[in-house]
């Protein structure tokens, strides 16, 4: 066994289901350019994510906090 920590349990979790992703690559885009702009900026600000039940939009929200996260914005 080496001496370093490798990735959590949770980690190594997180990052399967992120490459595991494979729906909603537009609204993860246009959420992403939102992200990259200056608040100011950034003309939408609010995402309303709905749709029928078993399409996805729990793992979506998922996604877009992940993102959120990776750019240090607050998330709710």
């Amino acid at each position: 066994m080496s001496g370093g920590r490798g990735p959590t349990r949770q980690e190594l979790i997180r990052r399967r289901r992120r490459t595991g992703f494979v729906g909603r690559r537009g609204e993860l885009a246009s959420f992403s350019e939102v992200l990259a702009q200056a608040p100011e900026d950034a003309g939408q600000f609010l995402f309303h994510v709905h749709g029928p039940g078993g399409v996805g939009k729990s793992t979506l929200v998922r996604q877009l906090e992940a993102a959120a996260r990776e750019v240090q914005a607050v998330t709710g």
